[in-house]
């Protein structure tokens, strides 16, 4: 700035006359108060300096941006004048093609009405023909919905897998059967074993009392003496547990399998670790505490004591010795005999035991084989006598012209019957099948083929119209007899409820008979007979050729076919009773020579005894084995005793 530049003059020519010599003082303060004079405007002249430059940069900066913005709408409205004439010339295109769509439309428009006006005069030509119509569709809706209020209300019948899938109950009947064997037999096989081998191990430990005595003298504390003979039973225990368990799953199952009446999937081995656990922990658990209480029981003794062979038990007076006139009449043998079986008493029970034990197995065994065996045959040959039932295709009142036709000559003595499947319902809420039987006439000829006797005395019970006659295992189930009310139930669950007139003898399935008329009192309707049962009057598989094949017969089943069938059911049991007879025989053996050997091995110095008393060996021997069979005998009648109770246990 040109004053800028003036005042800056000023001062440079002021400072040049302060440094001249020449001048006074007072011009200095004068000139210094004129320099600081100078200066200051020269401050405040150059703020002003840097005002003004920032304000003109602000105001090239703003002129920049206006600039920029103004281009940026000149742009958008170029932009926008660019899209209006787009528009516009769209907007003239879509006028031009909707004013030909309106055309075209209105073209149609007209085209329309004109059908509609045809539309309405073929209308008013043909509302006559179509009122008729609708009348005479009316007229047909009324009556299919007349027809339909007539049917009946639906009915829904639910069926298990006993009723549809074929042999599924005769496989779980059979399943049953094997089951209550199973839960049955085997605690005496337990049974008999735990005595055996808790016996055989106590008597082992008395063997060794000698070895004990010796430990005993050495120091050995009775808790190291008796966790030796722990560790050994627990070893044999273990490895006879684990012997046992894979040897009998791999042999009995698959005989068992193959018992089973159908065609099964190939047999698949699982092993339960926790049920051989169970085992050894069971058998462990009751072998150390046998070998512990014997063990203890010995080291009791002083070991001197224990080094000594075990002393004779003491003889006592027995009963049959107290009865003077009936002791005097027995030998010398048997008095031996009898005093030395109340001698060693807990061996005369284990031996009293084991044998009833394996006599009631073994006779078990046979009693279950002849009470399944012939069942069917007794079934269809003394209690059902017909040869073949037929099952009519329509329930009738009487055996018609058309049916005599196709019935004649193939079969003889045809009775009509009714039989239904009802329910009953047992004391534990369980439901149980059952078939009512009513025949056409309760006379001589239904007699013939139904013999309805008494179980008991085998005497005939005659249908009467005051009650029915039920068959045994109904009366069973619902804890019944005679002259009680009993009630079973159809597939509706509706109840009817009979007098019971009799029981009648019966082995497959349960039946309530009951005449015609006493049918009516109970149902409220007069029987339909659907079910002809006769005679073969030709072979039966040319018999049920033709019967079938003339539409009037849907389904036949023959009194051989049945029995058959009722035999095959419980033949695969045969197998069972067979294996369990071996066994219980291997037992009874296994159980005899174990406690005779032991019997023998306590006795050895009496037996010396009498050799050297001159006793031969026959009789040395008679010695040791009258006393095992007196108590073999005596098991034995026990077994025999108690098997009849436990076989009319399980049959029922």
């Amino acid at each position: 700035m040109p004053l800028l530049h003036t005042l800056e003059t000023s001062i440079q020519a002021i400072n040049a006359k302060l440094q001249s010599a020449e001048i006074s003082e007072e011009e200095k303060t004068a000139l210094n108060q004129q320099l600081s004079a100078l200066k200051s405007q020269q401050e405040t002249l150059q703020q002003q300096q840097a005002q003004i430059t920032a304000g003109i940069q602000q105001i090239d900066e703003s002129i920049t941006s206006g600039r920029a913005e103004l281009e940026e709408a000149e742009k958008q409205i170029n932009d926008g004048l660019a899209k209006l004439d787009a528009a516009q010339k769209e907007l003239d295109s879509k006028k031009k093609s909707a004013n030909a769509e309106i055309a075209s439309a209105q073209v149609q428009i007209d085209s329309g009405r004109a059908e509609l006006e045809k539309g309405k005069q073929e209308l008013a030509a043909n509302e006559e023909e179509y009122n008729t119509q609708i009348k005479d569709a009316q007229i047909k809706i009324d009556d299919a919905q007349a027809e339909v209020n007539k049917i009946e209300e639906a009915k829904w019948y639910v069926f298990d897998r006993n009723d549809e899938v074929s042999g599924y109950k005769e496989l779980d009947t059979m399943y049953n059967q094997i089951a209550t064997i199973a839960n049955i037999i085997p605690l005496f096989f337990i049974l008999i074993i735990v005595l055996m081998t808790s016996n055989t191990m106590a008597r082992m430990i008395i063997e060794e009392r000698g070895e004990m005595g010796t430990f005993c003298s050495l120091g050995i504390s009775s808790g190291k003496i008796i966790f030796n003979y722990i560790l050994y039973v627990l070893s044999s225990t273990i490895i006879g547990c684990i012997i046992g368990y894979f040897a009998g799953t791999y042999i009995i199952p698959p005989l068992v399998y193959t018992c089973l009446p159908a065609n099964l999937p190939e047999l698949t081995y699982q092993y339960n670790a926790s049920i051989l656990s169970s085992c050894m922990l069971v058998a462990c658990i009751i072998m150390t505490a046998v070998t512990v209480v014997a063990c203890k029981k010995e080291l009791k003794n002083a070991q001197a004591t224990l080094l000594r062979p075990v002393a004779p038990k003491k003889g006592k007076k027995i009963l049959v010795e107290r009865i003077g006139f009936l002791w005097k009449r027995i030998s010398f043998s048997w008095k031996v005999t009898l005093r030395n079986i109340m001698r060693y008493k807990k061996r005369g029970v284990m031996t009293l035991i084991g044998t009833a034990g394996c006599t009631f197995i073994i006779l078990m065994g046979f009693a279950l084989k002849d009470s399944i065996n012939g069942v069917g045959d007794k079934q269809f040959t003394e209690i059902s006598k017909y040869d073949n039932m037929l099952v009519l295709d329509s329930s009738t009142d009487t055996i018609t012209e058309s049916l005599h036709s196709v019935l004649d000559g193939k079969i003889t003595d045809p009775i009509l019957i009714n039989q239904a499947a009802y329910d009953i319902i047992d004391k534990d809420e369980n439901t149980i099948d059952i078939y009512v039987i009513a025949p056409q006439n309760a006379d001589e000829s239904f007699y013939n083929y139904f013999n309805l006797r008494d179980q008991n005395h085998e005497e005939r019970i005659n249908l009467t119209d005051d009650g029915v006659i039920i068959t045994p295992k109904i009366a069973e189930k619902l804890d019944v007899k005679v002259g009680d009310e009993m009630s079973f139930y159809d597939s509706d669950g509706n109840e009817y409820k009979a007098k019971i007139t009799g029981i009648a003898e019966n082995y497959l399935s349960n039946y309530i008979y009951m005449t015609s008329n006493f049918y009516t009192q109970i149902f409220g309707e007069t029987p339909k007979y659907n079910i002809i049962v006769s005679k073969n009057a030709e072979d039966k598989n040319q018999l049920a050729n033709d019967l079938l094949s003339s539409g009037k017969i849907i389904s036949i089943n023959f009194a051989d076919d049945l029995m058959e069938k009722a035999n095959n059911e419980i033949q695969g049991l045969n197998n069972i009773v067979v294996l369990l007879v071996i066994v219980a025989s291997l037992l009874a053996f296994t159980v005899l020579y174990n406690l005779t050997s032991i019997n023998i091995s306590e006795r050895t110095r009496d037996i010396a005894t009498l050799k050297v008393l001159g006793f031969r060996d026959g009789e040395a021997n008679q010695y040791i084995y009258r006393e095992t069979m007196c108590i073999v005998i005596i098991g034995i009648i026990i077994g025999l005793a108690i098997t009849p109770f436990l076989h009319q246990l399980y049959l029922q």
